[in-house]
């Protein structure tokens, strides 16, 4: 049982679809679309986009430069604690992105500004 208010305002819904057709309060007639858009899972979108998802790291074309505001002050944050078990999947993964040419690896301290 579930108690609701019919509002004659427009208003945001609470109830999704699939709930009101469960309380019977609407009926969809399915049988009526022409077609139904589905969600893609991730190896439906590798399979039918394989040209963009093939494992190779691209560009955009074009540039962009990315200005901070004047008084923008920077701020330090430690680094997160690594569980012990995600180690070596992590290192092998950082490993080959600076060999992709996507990260360079940094051996001393930067500057922030």
């Amino acid at each position: 049982m579930v108690k609701f208010v019919v509002e004659e305002e427009d208003l945001t819904p609470l109830l999704s679809r699939k709930a009101a057709e469960k309380m019977e309060l609407i009926t969809v007639n399915y049988e009526r679309f022409d077609s139904v858009n589905g969600v893609m899972n991730s190896s439906d979108i590798l399979r039918r986009y394989p040209d963009v998802f093939n494992g190779d790291v691209g560009t955009l074309p074009g540039s962009t430069r990315l200005t901070l505001k004047p008084d923008a002050e920077p701020i330090l944050r430690l680094p997160k604690r690594l569980p012990i078990e995600l180690k070596d999947s992590v290192k092998q993964e950082l490993d080959r992105l600076v060999k992709a040419g996507v990260l360079a690896p940094v051996d001393e301290h930067t500057d922030l500004l």
